[in-house]
């Protein structure tokens, strides 16, 4: 209950910061209590009229990465904070991000398809961010859809060419999956 009075009253001090109650929803959701429609509605107007602060930023990165952990009464809540955050974004750079989160969300929802346009979306924001791509892979080799995922892995070794922070290593693993993979589909 003191974490619960502690976040009420922060939102009382400053009603326009999202995360405040974000992390109600996220407390809610562990406890397994409700979660108050009226709390998202108040979150989505937050979201609608300011851009979200780097508190708000972090508060969704941590409920995204709980998501398949024991938080999936989040999923929904996430997706359409996402989705009002990803509409309020003028560029697509400033959305990269958000639309990574979205397609880890959608992932954790079991919605691939959806998942894979917006780690796509992603990665046209931000030619230089390699995490969509990673999870768009882990997407294709789980559907078993080689094809595509080899057209993907070209993309990340591309931009892991010119990206200010190479992933060499992760890549060259992925290329030794990638092999080993069609090697064993060939038998």
């Amino acid at each position: 209950m003191l974490f619960r009075s502690a976040i009420l009253k922060a939102s009382e001090l400053d009603p326009n910061e999202a995360s405040y109650l974000m992390n109600l929803q996220l407390l809610n959701a562990l406890r397994g209590t409700e979660i108050p429609q009226n709390t998202q509605q108040k979150i989505l107007a937050i979201l609608a009229k300011r851009p979200p602060s780097a508190s708000t930023q972090i508060a969704l990165e941590n409920i995204v990465q709980c998501l398949g952990k024991g938080c999936e009464k989040m999923q929904k809540p996430a997706e359409e904070w996402l989705h009002e955050i990803i509409k309020q974004k003028t560029s697509l750079k400033s959305a990269s991000q958000y639309n990574y989160l979205l397609g880890k969300t959608l992932k954790s929802k079991g919605e691939q398809l959806n998942a894979l346009n917006a780690f796509q979306r992603s990665h046209e924001g931000d030619p230089d961010f390699l995490h969509p791509l990673f999870e768009m892979l882990d997407i294709l080799i789980r559907l078993k859809q080689m094809k595509n995922a080899k057209i993907v892995f070209k993309w990340l070794e591309e931009s892991n060419n010119h990206t200010p922070h190479p992933r060499d290593k992760e890549v060259a693993k992925l290329k030794k999956i990638l092999d080993s993979l069609e090697k064993s589909s060939l038998k």
